[in-house]
């Protein structure tokens, strides 16, 4: 089934479609279900991530309105704006990011790939979430440069990026078809800016579906959360009729795992890292994924029927190079590794 609407149509410029849906066996054992993941982290663009769906309307809309600049936000490792960079040299674009907030400052990781792609890179003490102004003066100095700058904002969370994730599920659907298998029960994902749950959950609507989508949040308390991801639902839904009328008031997120700063790398987090790799051979990122599915593991340990005999898929919104700018904390296992193998 398709969702047909006015919205600009995906030119796939940026990622590879579809990303691969494949079983986790062994790691569903942990959770008492059946456990598939869709594997956004193997979309191209420079080590692929979620961001690269909505980047694919959103640089299409850029290079529409004639801009020649790229401009962001996000914190120092984020993969938003490594896949903003990659994306504006792909097409050839100017590209400014505006970093800032927790999260490792050396030149590693997500940081270092931007410097590689050519991006510039500009410092904020600006929250994450409240960058509209600070984004605006960049904006405003770049005009005066001579340069028409396209602001995406935070994750690249608009009616845009919302719409990316509702044809996200399209693709879902028909690769289930393929396989000759009805939906998911839930599908579980990593949520901040809120784009991606929200399309998740408009997407699934839209097909008739009784899927529940959880978020599990990375940094906000659920209150502020729900009201992101509520701002994002209806900006699409004003955007795209097709979309409206669909109910926006069963948002399900968890916060349990916002206790500790957004990107600290607790030790829980590395070693449910370290499971997963073990258990599977796939590798998940230290602020993201990591954190998603660890909360995933703790609901399931609180209340065992929740996932029991259903059907779950997890959303895998990569990061990968993140990864190499939490190295130490990741090292600190190498006695352990080395004690395993005596």
């Amino acid at each position: 089934m398709r969702i047909e609407d006015n919205a600009p149509k995906r030119t796939g410029l940026l990622g590879h479609y579809p990303t691969p849906l494949e079983p986790w066996p062994r790691l569903g054992e942990l959770l008492g279900c059946e456990l598939w993941a869709k594997r956004d982290d193997l979309i191209g663009l420079a080590f692929g991530g979620n961001k690269t769906r909505k980047l694919d309307y959103l640089v299409q809309d850029a290079l529409h309105q004639g801009a020649d600049w790229l401009l962001t936000t996000g914190a120092p490792q984020s993969n938003h704006c490594r896949q903003s960079a990659a994306a504006a040299a792909k097409v050839g674009l100017g590209c400014t990011l505006l970093l800032g907030g927790p999260g490792i400052r050396s030149v590693t990781g997500n940081l270092l790939l931007n410097y590689v792609m050519g991006a510039e890179v500009e410092w904020t003490t600006t929250d994450m979430h409240e960058r509209q102004d600070a984004l605006q003066n960049v904006a405003d100095r770049l005009r005066a440069q001579g340069h028409t700058p396209c602001v995406i904002p935070l994750g690249g969370s608009n009616h845009l990026g919302t719409w990316a994730f509702v044809k996200a599920i399209e693709e879902l659907s028909e690769q289930l078809d393929a396989l000759g298998s009805s939906p998911p029960d839930i599908i579980i994902t990593a949520s901040s800016s809120g784009g991606t749950q929200a399309g998740l959950v408009l997407g699934a609507r839209a097909l008739g579906w009784d899927t529940r989508v959880l978020g599990i949040s990375v940094d906000l308390p659920r209150e502020p959360l729900e009201a992101l991801v509520s701002q994002c639902i209806q900006s699409a839904q004003r955007a795209y009729p097709t979309l409206a009328g669909h109910p926006s008031n069963d948002l399900w997120i968890e916060d349990l795992m916002t206790e500790e700063e957004y990107a600290a790398f607790t030790d829980p987090e590395l070693e449910s890292l370290v499971e997963v790799a073990r258990a599977q051979g796939v590798l998940l990122d230290p602020v993201y994924t990591g954190r998603a599915f660890l909360g995933t593991r703790r609901l399931a340990q609180q209340n065992p029927a929740l996932f029991a005999g259903k059907r779950v898929l997890f959303w895998h919104t990569g990061g990968t190079p993140a990864l190499f700018s939490y190295s130490r904390g990741l090292a600190s296992y190498a006695d352990t590794w080395t004690e395993e193998k005596a």
